[in-house]
């Protein structure tokens, strides 16, 4: 959690390789990152424009999941477990144009976890949901076929840090200013109020 310029989506990028940190070390799965650790991670970004508008949701999952290494017959198999796991199916031959923002979403989160990773990194994932899409996808993420996995989700909403429950980071100034359980609103409100 944290302020907007806070740095969250700046350390996302950090540890998904994206960007190189300024200092200090970015350890996946107990060891330094490197490539093949960050082949253990799943993204999910929250202004997703990577998939192409013109096919449909199985053909952009199929060559995603080819990029992971899949042939077409698994990478087929692992949308649809998805699809089905995230209500996806009625719109799997439909192109990704036509799909709503919660649908987008869905289809991104299959999409991060086609090639089964350890850990799925998600960038503010309700941001664009209105709050009943939001509430299902808190209640999926934290109930669902996720349980067995890390989960690292950056957020605005102390209501959904709450909900989701785990540890809580909130980053101000672009450094660690709390650690533990989500805070109460007044110390998140100061904490925040932090000035760069």
């Amino acid at each position: 959690m944290g302020a907007n310029g806070a740095g969250k989506s700046t350390l996302l990028k950090v540890i998904l390789g994206f960007l190189e940190p300024c200092g200090g070390e970015i350890r996946l799965f107990g060891r330094p990152a490197d490539r093949e650790g960050r082949r253990r991670v799943g993204y999910v970004h929250p202004d997703e424009r990577s998939f192409y508008w013109r096919l449909t949701v199985l053909q952009n999952l199929e060559f995603f999941g080819g990029l992971w290494g899949l042939d077409r017959r698994e990478a087929r198999a692992r949308a649809s477990e998805w699809a089905e796991e995230l209500e996806l199916e009625p719109w799997l031959g439909r192109p990704f144009a036509d799909l709503s923002t919660g649908l987008r979403q869905r289809t991104a989160i299959a999409r991060a976890l086609l090639h089964r990773p350890d850990l799925l990194v998600l960038d503010e994932p309700t941001r664009s949901l209105d709050p009943p899409s939001a509430a299902r996808f808190r209640e999926w993420l934290s109930k669902g076929p996720l349980r067995d996995r890390a989960v690292l989700l950056s957020t605005h909403s102390l209501e959904e840090a709450r909900a989701l429950g785990g540890p809580c980071l909130v980053l101000a100034g672009r450094r660690l200013a709390w650690q533990g359980a989500p805070p109460d609103e007044e110390a998140l409100r100061s904490l925040m109020e932090t000035p760069l």
